[in-house]
């Protein structure tokens, strides 16, 4: 996460923008204004390439959970 802190770097693209919206249904949307959800990149295997390959994970968190 260090890659989003509020310190602009040349060569950290900006994550504020449209391609980067997430249409969510109502109910989810409420747990993720309530920070009751994350979405992370997790790491699979290395590709063909050489190259690591991720995919993403949905963690939710119950209420208090987080305090």
């Amino acid at each position: 996460m260090f890659r989003y802190d509020a310190s602009p770097r040349p060569e950290v693209k900006p994550i504020n923008v449209l391609r980067n919206a997430l249409l969510l249904r109502s109910d989810i949307y409420i747990i993720f204004d309530q920070c009751r959800f994350a979405i992370v990149s997790k790491p699979l295997s290395l590709g063909e390439t050489g190259r690591e390959n991720f995919t993403l994970a949905v963690h939710v968190f119950s209420p208090g959970s987080l305090t």
